[in-house]
């Protein structure tokens, strides 16, 4: 590609920027500068050795790479780079495929600005392109204006004023004692020294010439109004302003130069010092919207379209004069109807905390996919805190609710208890599974399962809610109870009431919360069964899986499909697993699941078996026939799940 991927540039809020995409899949670079181009100039290379010939011709304001590339790869790029003195400043945000904590840390770790696995929204590589360049400018500015910091305690000090006399006729010059103590001369050397040499002797080599050209004139008549830069013996430089006028004789002739010399160093480093400090503000006040539109754009959508749960969130951050947090909360669909929900809290402020949430947000959607356990996903979630830092401390609640038996199982690690809401019952703090913070050492979670019947409500909340200078953090918890067993507003409008109720002059701390309920399941009954290791049984399952689903009125070609891969599946368990075997069957809106358990706990794969093989094409069938499969490890097994479209052509997943 090379330079030929300059975009279209359209007008916006803040500067455009040079932006430089390297990644050898054509799709995927046209997509980035796409992306991009509506709003900044954008080059693009096929790999890495032509993104550094580009960025050696020009310097771009942020590199865009792929990790993988022939001819040089993102991390030789990025080593390039940084060894270049014309782009050793320019920050590289590395684009990868490969998710979790190992590939983000040895991102980071190389030098990158950041490190987005693959696959990624357009709003979130927007945010953090965004995000990326905002910090590289406040960076710039923070540096310049460090520099000039030193000169704050000078600003107070009042400047002195000389008055001086130079003879036009003889060069002898007359001056006051405070003239002679800004040169650092005594008289006798004022009387000796010719005004040529005394010139030469204190004035900077740089501004000679001008001096020069100004006395010159000014004994033509010109006013004289400069400023001037003294060198002193040791080296020092003291900054002047030189005021003079010519004096005439009575005949008006020219007769001598007369002025004042006035010390203007602290002056000029005071306005130096008050526009470092209003730069700094305003680039505080960047910082603090940087954190903020990153933490919004990373943070879920408010609303939430999941057929068991009904999930409402809400976040906000704290009144003016503190920054945003690290607070984060999620919403991550499982399959098979089970859904995960997330809430943490990262020790800090700032863009610091911002971008540490938007690293472990992305690493729990990647745990995630795995459908581990609670407990297990935390205990990874630990391992990547503690490698982004020694001082590094998180807090973070994993739950996941499952449709079919009605259940939340939870971990806690270090974060406020759930508050649970049962049916007909008293609201009650969740605290069976609660170990230390995330990044305070090695740890071992626990799981705790609740029952959670249709009509349940499950409150998670970060301490920006409870937590009061005036108050025990356990009364403002015990105020979040109340409020939700006095019931109230429907579930979509209860987190913003929670907050008018409870923080009725505005958060001190940022605030995230996130209530789920779980809904009224369809009418037909769960059919579940356990298979005993004898050969009838898959044909007793097949004739219970006809008589129930035939009872639920499903159409031919779902049931067929259903009643196939019930088999597949059972067979499967009672020939690679080990009992006990429970296979489970529920309709939902739009689909039928599936799932059967066994005691063993390696997991299946699909794999693709020979005319000669009797077996392996179990998982083939699944693939092939099911609107969407995965397995899961269970606390003494596994499970596998398959659902099954009920309305024609409906769409496929993964």
């Amino acid at each position: 590609d090379g330079a030929d991927g300059a975009g279209a540039v359209s007008p916006g809020d803040g500067p455009v920027a040079d932006i430089l995409v390297a990644d050898d899949n054509a799709d995927m670079r046209g997509y980035i500068a796409g992306l991009l181009a509506g709003r900044h100039t954008v080059r693009t290379a096929a790999d890495g050795v032509e993104a550094l010939r580009l960025a050696r011709e020009q310097a771009p304001d942020l590199v865009l790479t792929d990790v993988m590339m022939p001819r040089l790869d993102g991390f030789g790029l990025l080593k390039a780079l940084q060894q270049d003195p014309a782009t050793v400043g320019v920050p590289v945000v590395m684009l990868s495929a490969r998710s979790g904590e190992e590939g983000t840390v040895g991102g980071l770790e190389a030098g990158a600005s950041d490190y987005l696995v693959k696959p990624f929204t357009a709003r979130e590589l927007l945010a953090r392109v965004n995000a990326t360049l905002e910090l590289d400018r406040v960076r710039r500015t923070r540096d310049e204006l460090q520099r000039s910091r030193t000169l704050l305690d000078q600003a107070q000090r009042l400047a002195g004023v000389a008055s001086w006399d130079l003879d036009l006729e003889t060069g002898q010059v007359f001056a006051s004692h405070e003239f002679l103590r800004q040169l650092e001369l005594d008289a006798a050397q004022l009387d000796e020294l010719p005004f040529e040499q005394l010139m030469l002797s204190v004035v900077h080599p740089d501004d000679l010439d001008r001096v020069q050209e100004a006395l010159r004139t000014g004994a033509a008549g010109a006013p004289i109004d400069y400023e001037v830069r003294l060198r002193y013996a040791d080296g020092r430089e003291r900054l002047f302003r030189t005021l003079g006028e010519l004096e005439r004789d009575p005949d008006g002739r020219p007769l001598r130069l007369r002025g004042s010399n006035q010390d203007i160093t602290e002056q000029r480093a005071a306005e130096r010092a008050l526009a470092a400090a209003a730069a700094a503000r305003e680039a505080a006040a960047r910082e603090s919207a940087i954190a903020d539109q990153l933490q919004r754009s990373l943070l879920p959508a408010r609303e939430f379209a999941l057929e068991h749960l009904a999930v409402a969130a809400a976040y906000e951050a704290g009144v003016a004069g503190t920054q945003v947090g690290g607070d984060w909360y999620d919403v991550i669909e499982l399959g098979a109807g089970r859904t995960a929900l997330v809430i943490g809290d990262v020790m800090g402020r700032g863009v610091p905390a911002a971008a540490v949430m938007g690293q472990l947000r992305a690493a729990v959607r990647a745990y995630a996919r795995l459908d581990l356990e609670p407990a297990v996903v935390l205990e990874l979630l630990d391992a990547a805190v503690r490698d982004l830092g020694e001082d590094q401390i998180v807090t973070c609640v994993y739950a996941v609710y499952d449709p079919m038996d009605r259940s939340l199982v939870f971990a806690n690690a270090g974060h406020l208890p759930p508050i649970l809401q049962a049916p007909g019952e008293a609201p009650r703090r969740l605290t069976e599974a609660s170990g230390p913070p995330l990044g305070s050492g090695p740890l071992t979670l626990r799981n705790d399962r609740v029952p959670f019947p249709p009509g349940s409500l499950v409150a998670l909340y970060t301490d920006g809610l409870v937590e009061r200078r005036d108050q025990d953090i356990d009364a403002g918890i015990d105020a979040v109870a109340a409020r939700l067993a006095a019931g109230g507003p429907a579930l979509e409008a209860l987190p913003q009431a929670l907050m008018d109720a409870l923080l009725s002059g505005g958060p001190e701390d940022d605030v995230a919360i996130l209530l789920a309920r779980a809904g009224e399941h369809p009418a037909v009954v769960p059919l579940l069964l356990h298979v005993e290791p004898e050969p009838v049984s898959v044909r007793e399952l097949r004739r219970a899986v006809v008589e129930a689903l035939q009872e639920w009125a499903t159409p031919p070609d779902p049931l067929a499909d259903a009643v196939l891969l019930s088999s597949e599946l059972v067979t499967n368990a009672l020939i690679h697993g080990r009992g006990p075997i429970e296979y489970r069957l529920r309709r939902d809106a739009g689909c039928l699941v599936l799932e059967v358990q066994d005691a063993a706990s390696v997991l299946p794969q699909k794999r693709q078996p020979t005319a000669e093989d009797e077996h392996g094409r179990g998982l083939q069938l699944v693939d092939a026939l099911a609107h969407a499969w995965g397995t899961r490890p269970l606390p003494q097994g596994k499970a596998v799940w398959c659902t099954i479209a009920l309305e024609p052509g409906a769409r496929r997943t993964a």
